[in-house]
């Protein structure tokens, strides 16, 4: 094996490995006064927060719940199949659909 050293000065000698270990070690450690100063900064600054209104907190607990449907379980069952099965996917369904929405009051804000 050949050994080309960084140093122009050739190899280190023996022991210098604990004096550079030791250096290395000092270099690294932080100062105890900057460490204090630093953490007595960071806890000045305050975290980031949020108010939320009862409002926002009641319309969020009532998103949580199921809304009741006003069709039967027969009905119910009758779409979920029609889902599944893909009837919901052809285009005159979907034009349909379309045509019937267009013609709701509440969906042109005619109202």
């Amino acid at each position: 094996m050949n050994i080309n050293p960084a140093s122009p000065h050739g190899p280190r000698p023996a022991g210098s490995d604990q004096v550079e270990t030791n250096r290395t070690a000092e270099t690294r450690q932080p100062d105890p006064a900057s460490t204090t100063a630093a953490n007595q900064k960071r806890e000045q600054i305050k975290a980031d927060s949020a108010d939320v209104s009862a409002e926002a907190k009641a319309l969020a607990q009532g998103a949580t719940e199921r809304p009741k449907s006003t069709l039967s379980a027969d009905r119910l069952k009758q779409i979920g199949e029609r889902l599944a099965d893909g009837h919901y996917d052809r285009p005159e369904v979907i034009d349909e659909v379309a045509r019937r929405l267009a013609q709701e009051s509440d969906f042109t804000n005619r109202g």
